[in-house]
């Protein structure tokens, strides 16, 4: 759910660059939310199991947003050379939580979905 919020967090900051950078992304936050909830709340395995799923599934188009997003922020030339500093500092720090997440959805999986 963090990593959601975070990834979605940095590419909405993205798009305040000047001229606007051209990748495209959707908010998951609050459908991110209502998962964990259900997931916090559940008292039957099989829910549990089933929002956990769609959670993953979230998290992993979260991480194809950014993915998408890095290379363009990378060659991004802005008006002013702040924002193209700003592009390159924000490409960098979504490479190290696109990283961290797939770690956390792999790890995830292994121990939900696959009981290891």
């Amino acid at each position: 759910m963090d990593g959601i919020r975070v990834i979605t967090r940095w590419l909405a900051c993205g798009k305040e660059l000047r001229p606007q950078p051209g990748y495209v992304f959707s908010d998951h936050t609050r459908v991110a939310k209502k998962r964990t909830l259900t997931i916090l709340n559940a008292k039957k395995e099989a829910i549990r199991k089933a929002a956990y799923r769609d959670l993953l599934a979230y998290a992993e188009r979260v991480a194809g947003y950014a993915e998408a997003a890095i290379p363009e922020l990378r060659s991004f030339e802005g008006a002013d050379p702040r924002d193209t500093l700003a592009a390159r500092a924000l490409a960098d720090r979504l490479e190290r939580a696109v990283g961290l997440m797939g770690k956390v959805i792999d790890q995830t999986r292994r121990r939900v979905l696959n009981h290891e």
